[in-house]
């Protein structure tokens, strides 16, 4: 939508709010628990790996989109957590 409205002279990214961070689990439409959506920085995924076997991660879907200039993306992966004794 963003882009489309750039091509017809509109900027309307300004007026667009990113997207929300929680912090917390929620439920999707289906009563399914989520986890909660942050951005990937090195900071999360140093903490994420020590929780997780990330090396035995398999990737559910990858969705990638060009916004005029920028590049945005999701990544769903199924990992297992590291038994910690």
């Amino acid at each position: 939508m963003v882009e489309q409205s750039a091509i017809a002279g509109y900027d309307l990214e300004p007026l667009l709010s990113a997207p929300a961070e929680t912090d917390h689990h929620h439920r999707d439409y289906r009563g399914v628990v989520r986890p909660p959506t942050v951005a990937l920085t090195t900071e999360v995924a140093l903490g994420i790996g020590v929780d997780y076997d990330l090396a035995t991660a398999e990737v559910r879907s990858l969705v990638l989109e060009r916004i005029g200039t920028r590049l945005t993306g999701t990544l769903a992966v199924a990992v297992s957590r590291r038994v910690c004794l």
